[in-house]
C-alpha cells in the first residue's frame, strides 16, 4: 500500500494528472519499454505521458484533494519560466482561459507587469 499511495502521489505531483486520471489507470496503460502511461482524459481523450513534457520543452490553497497537486506542478512551472500556453498543453486544458488561473499566484512576475503609480510610491 506505501508504494501504491507513493507512485498515486508522483502521478499527481509530476505529471498534473487529475485524481480520476490517476484512479483509472491500469496497468495495461503501462509502456515500459517506452517509458509512457496512456492517460485517459477529460472528454474522452487520450494522452501519453511524460512524452508531454517533451513536446513542449519543459525540463528539469483553494482547491483541495489531488488537484491541488495539479495547481502547484502548474505554479511550480510558472515560476521556473514555462509560459501559460506550454502548462495549457501539459495539463491538457482546453481554453486558455482555464491555464490563466494560475497566472495570479506568480505576484513577482506580476509585480513586473505594473505600471508605476502617478505621483509616485505612497
Amino acid at each position: 500500500m506505501g508504494r501504491r499511495d507513493y507512485a498515486i502521489l508522483l502521478l499527481l505531483a509530476k505529471l498534473g494528472l487529475r485524481a480520476d486520471e490517476v484512479a483509472t489507470l491500469t496497468l495495461d496503460d503501462i509502456d515500459w519499454r517506452a517509458s509512457e502511461i496512456l492517460v485517459r482524459a477529460k472528454g474522452r481523450q487520450r494522452a501519453r505521458m511524460p512524452t508531454a513534457l517533451d513536446r513542449v520543452g519543459i525540463e528539469g490553497c483553494a482547491h483541495r484533494g489531488a488537484h491541488i497537486f495539479r495547481h502547484g506542478l502548474a505554479t511550480e512551472l510558472l515560476r521556473s519560466g514555462a509560459t501559460l500556453s506550454e502548462i495549457g498543453q501539459l495539463l491538457r486544458h482546453e481554453n486558455h482561459d482555464t491555464t490563466r488561473i494560475y497566472a495570479k499566484v506568480d505576484i513577482d512576475a506580476l509585480r513586473t507587469l505594473s505600471l508605476p503609480w502617478p505621483g509616485g510610491v505612497q
